[in-house]
């Protein structure tokens, strides 16, 4: 049985008065997710590498005016799972 799977997390900040300090600090939080992310098999022994295939910002303009910065990280990773039998 195998599966290959598309998984993504979200990096939220937010500073009422200086949107751009939110928009940098979401993006740093991204970036560093990223990184931990790329080549990570979470200790699963039929997990292939995962593969970042996408880091993006989230636009919206209530977000924005909220002064909330969203940026997403997608990655892309196959699991093999052993029949066992009995």
């Amino acid at each position: 049985f195998d599966m290959r799977g598309v998984d993504g997390v979200f990096a939220v900040a937010r500073h009422a008065t200086k949107p751009e300090i939110a928009e940098a600090q979401a993006l740093n939080l991204a970036q560093r997710a990223a990184k931990l992310l790329h080549g990570a098999t979470f200790g699963l022994t039929g997990a292939s590498p995962a593969r970042v295939i996408s880091l993006a910002p989230v636009t919206d303009d209530d977000l924005a005016k909220a002064g909330i910065w969203v940026w997403s990280v997608i990655w892309r990773q196959a699991v093999v799972f052993d029949v066992v039998t009995p």
